[in-house]
């Protein structure tokens, strides 16, 4: 079992506080600089040659930090606990497809240049189920690439994608903050934020995208006839060339490496922690929103 209070506790990302009544709880804020003791810690004290299970952990570098530590030390079964259906989920190795756009609910939107290969990914339903899950698939891409995953989704497909690559490094998107990396092959990048990604314009498609009406979305294309083939052809070349104006040579990342100790870190943290968490009605929030995540996302939520 790698629950988040535990874990979050043992690298030093946690605090015990008191609400205004008294009451004792614990808490956890987790760091992108928690990352490569994350890694440590799994490789040092998780038995992967049993079933992982992971419950409780809702920042999604953190999760698919987790996974992705799991997998390169071997193991096998990996699931996560959600809250709504009250079950473990697996986390899979999902197969991948040459030149794929669209899967059973999903969408992938990529945008590619020599070095980098970012991919936003869509529900094209109303809902995205666990029956969606199980013929899910992926596009198939050039892995010696640096990948970028952007999407709301959630946070167990997010850790399959991820844990279905094994490119060079992998990001993952951060709202207000960037593209964490939480897989690489050089250890020492783990925990970087990357505010962009070189030679793609990201906030141009994100702008883009907001001012893009939802009812625009694709759906899946089920009948695969010969007209079918041939409108999806055309979708595709028409969404590459759209694309192309995303690319951009004069964009250069900016790469934040958090350079204090860990242990300055760890402190630094837990102050934050005890900031503005005296009330209880914050902590009944916070355990109302643990209760609600669920298997699936309104397209609506997007």
């Amino acid at each position: 079992m790698i629950d988040d209070t535990e874990l979050g506790f043992d690298l030093g990302y946690g605090k015990e506080i008191l609400t205004e009544d008294r009451t004792p709880i614990k808490q956890v804020k987790w760091s992108e600089k928690a990352l490569p003791e994350i890694y440590k810690n799994i490789k040092e004290k998780i038995n992967t040659k049993q079933p992982i299970r992971i419950s409780g952990i809702r920042a999604n570098f953190v999760l698919c930090g987790i996974c992705k530590a799991l997998k390169k030390n071997g193991a096998q079964a990996i699931s996560i606990y959600d809250a709504r259906t009250k079950q473990y989920i697996p986390i899979k190795s999902l197969q991948k497809k040459r030149w794929l756009k669209q899967t059973q609910g999903l969408l992938y939107n990529i945008i590619e240049n020599k070095e980098n290969i970012f991919m936003d990914i869509d529900i094209t339903k109303e809902q995205y189920s666990l029956e969606d899950y199980e013929q899910c698939m992926l596009p198939q891409i050039k892995e010696n690439k640096k990948l970028y995953l952007s999407g709301r989704m959630p946070l167990w497909l997010l850790a399959s994608i991820s844990n279905s690559y094994d490119s060079n490094k992998i990001f993952t998107f951060q709202p207000g903050k960037g593209f964490t990396c939480i897989s690489s092959i050089d250890e020492k990048e783990l925990g970087t934020i990357a505010d962009s990604i070189d030679g793609i314009n990201i906030n141009r498609y994100f702008e883009d995208k907001k001012n893009k009406s939802k009812e625009q979305l694709p759906v899946v294309m089920e009948k695969q006839g010969i007209l079918s083939k041939i409108k999806k052809w055309f979708a595709n070349f028409k969404e590459n060339r759209e694309n192309a104006k995303y690319l951009d040579n004069t964009i250069k990342v900016k790469t934040v490496t958090q350079t204090d100790s860990v242990s300055q870190s760890k402190k630094t943290f837990q102050k934050e922690l005890q900031k503005g968490v005296t009330e209880q009605s914050k902590i009944k929030e916070e355990r109302l929103s643990s209760d609600i995540l669920s298997p699936t996302i309104s397209r609506t939520d997007i």
